[in-house]
C-alpha cells in the first residue's frame, strides 16, 4: 500500500503544502486523514553547507488511532508552484515542484530516528552555498 503525500519542500514556493485525503476504507486498507509536521534542526550534519535548511518530521493519523508503519509515503506535486527566489539571470534554475522523494513509514534514515507513524526527515531550504551573494533584492553578487 503506498500512501501519497503532497507537500512543499521548499519555503520559497507558494501553491504546494500538505494534503492528505479524509481517511476511508478502500478495499482494505485505511488511509490517513491528517499529517502532522514537526521542524527538527538544521541539515548540518547530513548536507554541506546545511545550516540554512531545516529539517521536517511527520506523523501520519486519523482518527481511529491506526498505525500506518511500513507504508511508503511519495512525494508528488498536483500542480506546480511559483519560485519567489528565482530572477531573470539567477546563478540556479527556477523550482516549482517538489522534487519526487519516497520514504517508509517508521524506518530510521540518517539522522532521523522514526517512531510509529513517523517519518522523515524531508528538507526545506536551500543550502548556504547556493545563497551565497544574495542581497536584500535577490540580486547575485560576486
Amino acid at each position: 500500500m503506498q500512501i501519497v503525500a503532497l507537500l512543499s519542500t521548499l519555503v520559497t514556493l507558494i501553491g504546494l503544502g500538505a494534503l492528505l485525503t479524509p481517511a476511508h476504507t478502500q478495499q482494505c486498507c485505511v488511509e490517513p486523514s491528517f499529517e502532522l509536521s514537526s521542524a527538527q534542526g538544521r541539515a548540518t550534519l547530513e548536507l554541506p553547507y546545511g545550516q540554512t535548511v531545516t529539517r521536517f518530521q511527520q506523523t501520519l493519523g486519523d482518527i481511529s488511532g491506526s498505525v500506518f508503519n511500513g507504508n511508503t509515503v511519495n512525494e508528488a506535486s498536483s500542480y506546480a508552484g511559483t519560485d519567489g527566489c528565482w530572477y531573470s539571470g539567477a546563478p540556479f534554475p527556477p523550482t516549482s515542484t517538489v522534487t519526487g522523494g519516497h520514504w517508509i513509514v517508521a524506518q530510521n534514515y540518517f539522522p532521523a530516528v522514526n517512531g510509529t507513524n513517523q517519518w522523515g526527515y524531508d528538507y526545506n531550504g536551500f543550502t548556504s552555498a547556493r545563497l551565497t551573494g544574495f542581497d536584500a533584492t535577490h540580486r547575485f553578487r560576486v
